[in-house]
């Protein structure tokens, strides 16, 4: 252990037992409030994040009642409040409901839940400490799905699906591009790739973005953003020398059909008609789509400020 973690933890004991000596918390409580300050981050704009799903903060507060954890959190939220803190995060396991109401009666409200393979299930609140009307940004308000329009070898086809599930009443099935939801944590490019191949059996590789359609009072009343790609063909999988397009395999659970539809047919679906919200979508992905090498955004994978590579859509350039 380093000398400043060290020191950190002597800190975070003292502060505790200050607070259990002058009568403000109980000792399972002090040791409580000792878990908050190890699991607490402070962030550039002076707010804190306390995580109490992680390490020994789960394991005291899988012990502690509702009694003792807002005993630990009135204390901490006078240090808060005596140290000009602006806003608190506050994550708690999901399914402590008897804690979520404790930190409600101390004026924090609800901003998101999330499930998540990759972690534990958790209950995120917040509260806003600074001057004014609250500036803590809101939950996540946007969704984003992606679609890949592929073309036969000798673009002269255009690779379509029906889908089983997600039809309003009264729609039937109709031809549409292949696509679905980004993945958490999913570039667009691999997002659209990847539901190509679940959805039909066709291995592609990313060649541009040609456009999105930007709508709002999706599901949830969340935003929602539909962005094509134009994929090619993976020659590692399907040769440019064979004489007809690979042949595609439905989803069992998601798709009815899939079959790689003349360009000219693809033009006069009903979906596709000009002046449309999709319509212009489309034929603006099939216009790119044709072209050699294809039109729109290309993707490449840069350091950002921070160091991290991350993905960048942006009209060629010669260096890129």
């Amino acid at each position: 252990m380093s000398p400043f973690a060290a020191l950190s933890r002597v800190a975070r004991h003292v502060c505790a037992q200050a607070g259990v000596a002058r009568g403000w918390m109980g000792p399972d409580a002090g040791r409580l409030r000792a878990a908050f300050d190890q699991y607490t981050k402070r962030d550039r704009y002076n707010g804190v994040s306390v995580d109490l799903t992680r390490g020994d903060a789960a394991e005291q507060i899988g012990a502690a009642g509702a009694a003792v954890f807002n005993e630990a959190l009135a204390d901490a939220f006078r240090d808060w409040e005596a140290g000009k803190v602006r806003g608190v995060w506050l994550r708690l396991p999901a399914d402590r409901d008897d804690l979520i109401m404790a930190a409600r009666k101390h004026g924090m409200r609800y901003h998101h839940a999330r499930y998540d393979t990759e972690e534990p299930e958790y209950m995120m609140l917040c509260r806003w400490l600074g001057a004014g009307a609250s500036r803590l940004p809101p939950a996540v308000h946007h969704q984003i799905g992606v679609g890949g329009i592929v073309l036969s070898h000798d673009r002269t086809r255009v690779l379509a699906i029906k889908e089983k599930t997600g039809l309003r009443p009264g729609m039937r099935p109709f031809w549409k591009l292949p696509g679905g939801l980004v993945d958490r944590g999913e570039d667009l490019q691999a997002g659209a790739v990847r539901e190509v191949w679940e959805e039909t059996g066709i291995h592609t590789a990313f060649a541009s973005l040609v456009g999105f359609r930007e709508t709002h009072q999706a599901r949830f009343r969340n935003s929602d953003l539909y962005f094509v790609c134009v994929l090619r063909l993976d020659p590692a999988h399907h040769p440019p020398r064979a004489a007809a397009p690979p042949t595609p395999t439905p989803c069992a659970q998601e798709i009815s059909e899939c079959a790689w539809l003349p360009i000219e047919e693809w033009r006069a679906l009903p979906l596709n008609r000009r002046h449309t919200l999709i319509g212009e979508l489309m034929g603006s992905a099939l216009d790119a789509a044709v072209a050699e090498p294809p039109q729109g955004f290309v993707h490449a994978r840069l350091p950002s400020r921070a160091g991290a590579m991350e993905s960048l859509y942006c009209a060629p350039r010669a260096k890129l």
